[in-house]
């Protein structure tokens, strides 16, 4: 089982996507950003005035690209998906992405409680998990559209997790609430 695991993690980093593919994920990822914007907004997540507050150093956003991004889609996506749903009809596809996709939204308050305290207060909070739940949701998506490339979802999951960490006020709220916890 853990080499077949592995095989997997590797193709997903591994994985070739053509122009054309790459496309549709930045329509995915513009789409899934807007959609994951609004909803922070009018839910109070963010309030984009107050909020705003871009990070002083350039490298940081980049970083969210690589964790929690592509770190996480490796392993969730990468890992747990078998390759077989890439060219399987939708129906088919539903089940085992959903299925992955609701783990990976709820192993967030699970992580914030035992080994990632920095996400006391913000991981358990219900907008917190509606908005996880459409990136990922969306990250799950490019993932299958590219044809299993853990980089095309690690692109659509990284752009709103850098937004809100590294220019939303994000990398704060963490600290403040592990601190009050």
């Amino acid at each position: 089982i853990l080499s077949n695991l592995t095989k997997r993690a590797i193709l997903s980093v591994i994985t070739p996507i053509s122009r054309d593919k790459w496309i549709e994920v930045a329509a995915i990822t513009f789409g899934t950003t807007s959609i994951a914007g609004v909803v922070a907004t009018a839910t109070g997540f963010v309030n984009p005035a107050e909020d705003w507050h871009p990070t002083n150093n350039p490298i940081k956003p980049l970083s969210a690209f690589l964790f929690p991004s592509l770190v996480e889609e490796v392993f969730w996506r990468g890992t747990l998906l078998p390759r077989s749903i890439l060219n399987a009809p939708t129906h088919s596809i539903l089940f085992p992405a959903c299925t992955v996709l609701v783990i990976h939204v709820v192993s967030h308050p699970i992580a914030a409680k035992t080994v990632w305290p920095r996400g006391k207060g913000i991981f358990d909070d219900p907008r917190f998990l509606l908005l996880a739940t459409i990136v990922l949701g969306g990250a799950t998506i490019s993932f299958i559209v590219s044809g299993g490339s853990a980089w095309a979802a690690a692109v659509t999951h990284g752009l709103p997790v850098a937004l809100w960490r590294d220019f939303f006020n994000g990398e704060e709220r963490l600290a403040l609430k592990s601190h009050q916890h």
